[in-house]
């Protein structure tokens, strides 16, 4: 309890080149504190929007040269507060954007769960 942990959101996108990205995160509040969302090393240089509130961040970001492969998109920073099983989680409204068609080409997404004790 009280121990910050860091999870690093990435973007896989293998041959696809990707200029945005919009994502939202749900996180049980009730285990986790959001302290920050750190987006120095991500791939994705400008910021459109980031919000948080409620269990749920919202981060659209965006990058003149496209990115392919793995990325980071940011890094986000917890306080831990409560014991017990939590999961973080991409909501189903997540988008990443083709470069070439500029239409959505997310196929899958993965969060973790994990026991905090």
């Amino acid at each position: 309890l009280n121990s910050e942990v860091t999870v690093t959101m990435n973007l896989k996108s293998d041959n696809d080149a990707v200029n945005a990205i919009s994502v939202i995160v749900n996180y049980p509040q009730t285990h986790l504190e959001l302290l920050s969302i750190n987006t120095n090393n991500s791939a994705f240089g400008i910021n459109v929007e980031s919000t948080k509130g409620a269990g749920e961040i919202k981060l659209s970001r965006g990058t003149i040269t496209p990115v392919m492969g793995q990325a980071v998109i940011a890094e986000l920073n917890f306080k831990v507060i409560n014991t017990g099983f939590a999961s973080i989680s991409y909501g189903a409204q997540s988008k990443v954007v083709s470069s070439s068609s500029n239409q959505d080409i997310l196929k899958s997404s993965s969060g973790i769960s994990f026991e905090i004790k």
